[in-house]
């Protein structure tokens, strides 16, 4: 296995995630990525001047996303604790792993800044 991330990140659903995000939120703004696996997201956001979080629930996976300057904690959700609102919340491919899908929604609600934006980018709902 391979411990590398792209610093450019190549596959379609990145780049459209990416695009997405630089559309409709302002350079400088907080987002939590929840599911943050190795920070590809997260590493291009920070780099493209937005104030990134990220939190997984994988250890080795949060220590590869820290090594590139990624701010991300081990945690789950929803039980993740926060005492900051963030203007933007990504699921990327992740919500398809965290149960029960309506607490998952409403805790990304309670900690989203008024107007704040929910991205959901997933293939798959189990």
């Amino acid at each position: 296995m391979f411990d590398l991330i792209a610093v450019q990140p190549s596959d379609v659903p990145t780049r459209e995630t990416l695009k997405f995000l630089q559309s409709h939120i302002p350079v400088g703004a907080t987002i939590l990525e929840v599911g943050c696996g190795k920070g590809e997201v997260a590493c291009e956001l920070l780099k493209r001047g937005y104030h990134v979080s990220g939190l997984d629930s994988g250890p080795e996976v949060v220590t590869s996303a820290q090594a590139h300057g990624v701010p991300a904690v081990v945690a789950s959700w929803p039980k993740f604790a926060s005492s900051v609102s963030f203007d933007a919340i990504a699921f990327t491919r992740s919500l398809h792993h965290i149960n029960p899908l309506g607490e998952a929604i409403g805790r990304a609600r309670e900690l989203l800044n008024p107007g704040g934006l929910l991205l959901i980018e997933d293939f798959a709902l189990e």
